[in-house]
């Protein structure tokens, strides 16, 4: 079974926790910081958010998120609790958000990748396996 899909979740909580004033902060220090939570999000809240998130990363603002802009990422892959596979680096997470293959990420690609995972959040028994 892949984790990735959490562990993208978990991206895209810490790049709101440390960047979008607002969300995922707390509102005082000795707060918690509360990460966004997929699963309640309209999609109007993830278009948003994907907008917001990808102009964070896209440090050049050339439109495109490319390996020198992308966040490391991690992911595991386990059968039967044990693990098989471990992958880690940019190329990973440009892999993971890069629909057409290019080996770059634009915006709408960005976007269909978070509202993918938003879908697995909110409905994880209908996730398949990869």
């Amino acid at each position: 079974m892949y984790q990735r899909h959490m562990f993208f979740l978990g991206i895209c909580s810490l790049m709101v926790s440390l960047a979008l004033p607002g969300v995922g902060v707390a509102a005082q220090s000795n707060e918690k910081k509360v990460p966004p939570n997929f699963a309640t999000m309209t999609d109007e809240e993830i278009a948003n958010f994907s907008k917001r998130s990808f102009a964070l990363t896209d440090r050049n603002k050339d439109g495109v998120i490319d390996l020198n802009e992308a966040p490391t990422a991690k992911y595991t892959k386990t059968r039967g609790g044990i693990v098989i596979e471990t992958a880690k680096g940019k190329d990973v997470w440009i892999r993971d958000f890069d629909g057409n293959g290019d080996g770059n990420v634009i915006l709408s690609e960005y976007h269909e990748k978070l509202k993918e995972l938003a879908y697995a959040k909110r409905n994880p028994s209908n996730v398949p396996l990869h």
